[in-house]
């Protein structure tokens, strides 16, 4: 008896320890699935904006920003926008007060956690 339950245990401990190895392994595009999918729809947004109206939208500008599909809480917008020159911007999702958040940044056309 004494012995199954240390196998038992063991194989917990291997399962549960293989399951965090792989999550943590896994793509961000995979681990973040719906942020990068509704991040990826936002991004086209912006950059057909840009092409448009040849800017990016400005910081702050709520009524601009709900148009192009970002979600609008009482002071921020989901993702939070960033415009940081005439040219690029930064799309960060933020969930809780701290990090690591994930991030898109328009210069590297490229999603990381920081």
């Amino acid at each position: 008896m004494k012995n199954k339950f240390l196998k038992i245990t063991i194989l917990s401990f291997v399962f549960v320890s293989l399951s965090i190895l792989v999550w943590i392994n896994l793509p961000l595009s995979i681990r973040n699935y719906s942020e990068t999918n509704f991040g990826k729809k936002i991004v086209e947004n912006i950059e057909k904006y840009k092409i448009s109206n040849s800017k990016l939208p400005n910081n702050g500008d709520w009524e601009t920003l709900k148009n192009l599909d970002f979600e609008m809480t009482e002071l921020a917008t989901n993702p939070e926008y960033q415009k940081i020159n005439e040219k690029d911007f930064k799309l960060i999702f933020i969930k809780g007060f701290d990090g690591p958040y994930l991030t898109y940044n328009s210069k590297t056309k490229d999603w990381t956690i920081k």
